[in-house]
């Protein structure tokens, strides 16, 4: 290899940072390179960095792209070229509490216990240049991958993979707890997830699976107290063995906002993964992972990973778009899609077409509903889930798991609920092939009453029609026309009469307090247009809430006598009393 000019810097100048006491030991070793103004071209060697370290990141003072090349001599070998990207596409928006300013590039891994580096500077001009070394060796994290702790698997339509949490892979959270700022000591959220950002860390694939958490403790570290976030930026990590990491705090159901992509963090879940793919491929491991991992995130989110979403870019320095501006961003891109970067490399950038698609394929192969019944009988309406015959029952809205279990029905059918008896209590049935399968109680076993109404292709509908107490049953075609009953039993409609168009989904409650159901229909642009009788004419009630993409929810969630409007958004609930405004209570189940 060419000698390079420019400073050797020895161990005096540097300066560590304590490690916290109690956690596995990670430990930044900060030196001065060069005073001054450097140009590109612009080389040096450090010939010791201050401590066996296994990654090294940069900081320095200017403005403008920085790309610096470094590279790591490991028991007397020298490894590839790295090069850094020194553009501040990753971090938080520049509005945000946690926005320093300060350039930064890294942090990478580059080796098992080195002390000299050999850095070059490939296009910029910073000032005072300084190698931030990290001394992250320690046992990986002490169990493995556990399935979703306190999360039950009917949450999400689709199962979270093994998510290996903070406290397996050992996160400092006495970083967040001292931080200076008192908003980096809370999370921060956004109103939902909306959207996905794939990134690459930038590292030397050679890393092996038991430094997979020591390489993210550096990276928390590096994030923390070099660059001033609250936490590490991530919202997830993957690792080239296909092990995943919880990243910044907060939650992993929680639309958390991270410091990932400059401009567009609130609304996104960032996930990353430790490697360089510009000039590697991706492992099998590490994609199947991503795929899981987002087919769950965003499911659980109710984002379709083929969409797009308008988005008003924050300000960043990096972004793509000014302040201010509407965007429209693909629900699972790339962070290059927003953000001067190459990021997440070309040939991770280049899978990410078949990972929309296989991440909606699976999303699709977990279907599930979600409906509401005051399973209790307190007056309150509350959700439930029903997937493959497993039904989960809450009684109250918020979250948690469901407070009661059980199997009824099977994969196809569809679930209905009603007070088939009139006793004040809401439970289950299910239709199948225009039958009616219902029970008087919330328990497993064989149907108590049995009625053919309807035909397959006709949707479902239930409600109390006269007033005179108990449910009775209805259907509604494809074209918008109800055939209702007043009890659940065969026969002739008691009415029968049109409202809605193809594509309109129905709704019913009782949307005046009056104790009598009326009807209503969802709309294709989100509209709810509602009519207090269930008969026909022009609707009586007229508001848009939420998205079309949402499945609608008619409940009296607060046990006034009166229904209103709700939607499921994957697993997030979105409810509110009135017919306008925002909602009352937004919860994930």
């Amino acid at each position: 290899m060419a000698a390079f000019s420019g400073l050797a810097v020895g161990a005096g100048s540097l300066v560590g940072l304590p490690q916290q006491p109690g956690g596995p030991h990670v430990s930044s070793h900060r030196q001065l390179v060069a005073a001054g103004p450097v140009a590109p071209g612009y080389a040096a060697t450090v010939a010791d960095v201050g401590a066996d370290a296994e990654m090294v990141g940069f900081t320095w003072t200017g403005a403008g792209a920085v790309y610096v090349e470094v590279r790591a001599s490991v028991d007397g070998v020298w490894g590839d070229w790295l090069t850094l990207e020194g553009v501040p596409s990753e971090g938080p928006d520049a509005d945000s509490a946690e926005f320093v300013g300060q350039g930064f590039a890294g942090p990478a891994f580059l080796g098992d216990e080195f002390r000299t580096i050999e850095l070059r500077v490939t296009e910029g001009t910073p000032a005072e240049l300084t190698v931030v070394a990290i001394d992250t060796e320690a046992p990986a994290a002490a169990d493995g991958p556990v399935a979703f702790a306190g999360i039950p698997s009917a949450s999400a339509a689709v199962n979270a993979p093994g998510i290996i949490t903070r406290s397996q892979w050992g996160a400092d959270e006495t970083l967040r707890d001292d931080h200076p700022d008192p908003e980096c000591q809370t999370p921060q959220y956004a109103t939902d997830v909306r959207f996905g950002v794939v990134h690459h860390t930038v590292n030397e694939n050679t890393y092996t699976r038991e430094q997979s958490a020591a390489l993210i403790r550096g990276m928390q570290e590096f994030h923390v107290l070099t660059n001033g976030w609250c936490d590490i930026g991530y919202n997830f990590l993957v690792d080239r063995f296909g092990q995943v990491f919880e990243g910044r705090l907060g939650g992993m159901t929680k639309p958390v906002i991270g410091g990932h992509t400059g401009g567009f963090n609130s609304g996104s879940t960032g996930v990353a993964v430790l490697g360089d793919f510009e000039e590697a491929t991706v492992p099998r491991a590490t994609y199947t992972a991503l795929r899981a991992l987002l087919a769950w995130k965003l499911g659980y989110h109710g984002v379709d990973p083929r969409g797009t979403t308008m988005e008003v870019a924050g300000d960043s320095p990096s972004s793509l778009y000014a302040a201010g501006t509407m965007v429209s961003v693909k629900n699972l891109e790339g962070h290059r899609d927003t953000n001067s970067t190459d990021c997440p490399g070309r040939y991770l950038y280049d899978l990410l077409p078949q990972l929309r698609v296989d991440v909606a394929n699976d999303i699709a192969a977990a279907p599930d509903d979600r409906l509401v019944g005051d399973w209790d009988g307190d007056g309150d309406d509350t959700p439930a889930i029903y997937q493959n015959g497993a039904w989960y029952l809450r009684n109250t809205n918020g979250e948690g798991p469901a407070d009661l279990v059980l199997s009824y029905g099977a994969a196809g059918y569809v679930p209905v609920v009603g007070d088939w008896d009139g006793d004040g209590e809401d439970t289950i049935g299910v239709f199948s092939g225009g039958y009616w399968l219902l029970r008087n109680s919330n328990t497993p076993g064989p149907p108590e009453l049995v009625v053919h109404y309807g035909a397959p292709a006709f949707t479902p509908v239930t409600g109390d029609w006269d007033g005179l107490g108990g449910t009775g049953i209805g259907v509604v075609d494809t074209g918008g026309a109800w055939f209702v009953k007043n009890a659940p039993a065969g026969g002739a409609p008691d009415a029968a009469f049109a409202y809605g168009a193809l594509g309109y989904r129905p709704v019913a409650g009782d949307w005046n307090g009056d104790g009598i159901d009326g009807i209503g229909v969802f709309d294709s642009n989100g509209y709810w247009l509602l009519r207090q009788t269930a008969t026909p004419g022009p609707p009586q009630i007229v508001f848009d809430y939420a998205k079309a993409t949402d499945r609608p929810l008619a409940g009296d969630w607060d046990g006034d006598g009166i229904d209103s409007a709700g939607v499921a958004r994957g697993s997030y609930w979105w409810l509110r009393d009135p017919f306008s405004g925002p909602p009352d209570t937004v919860f994930g189940f």
